[in-house]
């Protein structure tokens, strides 16, 4: 019977047809689970005939910080049972040992993964961290044992996949099986290449990926036929939020919309903050969150300001998008004054954005988008229209967004009598936690 590694590898460099009797059921105790995401299809079907045993189909885990490297063969023809490309499932656990299986050269990897995310995340927690072979694919507590497999491993281009489990395991995210990645990182200069891609993507193709993540630069290294699955990471830039934060969004399991209960609302919550660039998630917030939130506001809204009964909302538009349609939404007015930085070039490219989502998620038939710049601003809040077109009792003026003087300049041009808003939040990383709103209302005197 084989016993030691190096028979083991041994094993791995003899053709199907010339392994004994015995040596497929000491692959499959060594193995186990791993052996159908590593076995090209003929061993594993002799392997199963020995071991009187059938694997079920491949699936990788979707737990808690569950990753998986995606490896290549440099020279496939030495290894002759082995599939040409195969994936290492791994799991990110919040434990001070380290597995002894893993070989070092992936638990030095590793060691970099979590120092780069906690210091670009500026959380130490992320160093909490260790990696292990997942529990799934592992038949027992020293198997398999790749702990002396440096020399026929390389990890490098696993570095993204790691860094995706473990942020979505800090996180609380869920990974999702059908989202691959294979880059390199260098925290100098970004994103680096990485070799073999048709053989990662042809075994991705076979395990159903929808979207396989590569440098950008290679693009033009993919066959045709797997076009329509390659995603790009963008190169040239050591800011790994920025780099991460489309791949980290795909791979992050959405949860199901329309939220019925505070429970699943608060999935979904987690799962938009968890978003590096919230901006480019206008539709999950409207779809996901805006009708569970809105009408909970309103309930507050009507229970503890029912004088307030406003037909006419003024604002300023500003990077918490998010309020320009929430509080018209809330209160259920049909017409906007939204008062805006056109200089702001965050600000000014997101009007058209918000313009098209007050159609489709609110019922403002009447919305005024009104240009204003610092020097001229006290006297644009001054002078607006609305002022003199509307009672005094049906303006709601919200004072939230904005910077501190636009919102001490607005409240001062507002009509006495006017209702005055601000909606207050808990902030995480000076974002607003959807959920966490809490309305104040009084009549301007």
């Amino acid at each position: 019977m084989v016993s030691t590694p190096q028979q083991i590898k041994d094993l791995l460099g003899t053709p199907p047809t010339e392994i004994k009797p015995g040596q497929w059921l000491e692959l499959f105790t060594f193995f186990g689970n791993l052996a159908p995401l590593w076995f090209c299809e003929q061993a594993v079907r002799l392997m199963e005939a020995e071991a009187n045993w059938h694997f079920s189909s491949p699936q990788l885990p979707q737990d808690r910080g569950s990753c998986w490297i995606v490896m290549a063969l440099h020279a496939p023809d030495k290894y002759p049972v082995l599939r040409p490309a195969f994936v290492l499932p791994l799991q990110w656990q919040r434990r001070e040992d380290k597995d002894p299986r893993l070989p070092p050269k992936l638990q030095a990897l590793a060691d970099t993964v979590r120092t780069e995310l906690a210091i670009n995340f500026k959380q130490a927690e992320y160093r909490q961290w260790n990696l292990f072979l997942h529990p799934n694919f592992a038949p027992s507590a020293d198997q398999p044992d790749f702990s002396a497999w440096d020399d026929q491993l390389s990890f490098e281009s696993g570095w993204v996949a790691l860094a995706g489990g473990l942020y979505l395991a800090q996180n609380d995210g869920q990974p999702d099986e059908h989202v691959w990645v294979s880059a390199r990182w260098d925290s100098k200069n970004g994103i680096r290449r990485v070799g073999h891609l048709p053989e990662k993507l042809a075994l991705a193709r076979k395990f159903g990926v929808r979207r396989f993540y590569i440098p950008n630069e290679q693009d033009n290294e993919v066959p045709s036929e797997y076009q329509d699955i390659v995603c790009k990471l963008r190169q040239a830039s050591s800011n790994l939020p920025d780099v991460l934060s489309e791949y980290l969004s795909s791979l992050d399991v959405r949860p199901a919309c329309s939220p019925q209960d505070e429970e699943s609302f608060q999935r979904c919550v987690s799962w938009y903050m968890r978003q590096l660039r919230p901006s480019e998630h206008f539709e999950y917030y409207c779809e996901c969150l805006l009708p569970y939130l809105s009408c909970k506001l309103r309930n507050q809204w009507q229970t503890n300001y029912p004088a307030c009964q406003p037909q006419v909302l003024v604002t300023v538009l500003s990077q918490s998008w998010n309020l320009a349609l929430l509080v018209p939404r809330v209160f259920a007015v049909t017409k906007c004054v939204f008062l805006y930085t056109p200089h702001d070039r965050i600000i000014a490219t997101s009007v058209d954005t918000v313009r098209n989502l007050l159609r489709r998620f609110t019922d403002i038939s009447d919305a005024r988008w009104l240009p204003f710049h610092d020097e001229t601003m006290v006297a644009t809040f001054r002078q607006l229209e609305v002022w003199q077109e509307c009672p005094p009792e049906k303006l709601l003026v919200d004072i939230t967004p904005g910077k501190k003087p636009m919102s001490l300049h607005l409240f001062s041009a507002a009509p006495m009598g006017s209702w005055i808003l601000y909606v207050d939040s808990k902030q995480t990383n000076g974002r607003p936690v959807p959920g966490s709103e809490k309305l104040v209302c009084w009549r301007r005197e």
